[in-house]
């Protein structure tokens, strides 16, 4: 899987997948990588604030991979 593919949610990597690969960056010591994607996960399942929550760890992964 690209870097690019994986904070993509229509690429049709399922949530499981993405928050194993976040527990996966944390043991490899990338946690800034692992706050944001796991942040991403979360996201659309906030009642309130979803909007800003994702904006804000697609910049934290941007950051990171910048």
């Amino acid at each position: 899987m690209s870097t690019c593919d994986r904070y993509r949610p229509d690429r049709g990597v399922h949530d499981e997948a993405r928050a194993t690969l976040a527990l996966t960056y944390v043991a490899q010591g990338r946690a800034a990588e692992a706050a944001g994607l796991a942040l991403s996960v979360l996201a659309p399942y906030l009642s309130r604030y979803n909007r800003s929550l994702a904006a804000n760890a697609a910049e934290l992964v941007a950051k990171t991979w910048n």
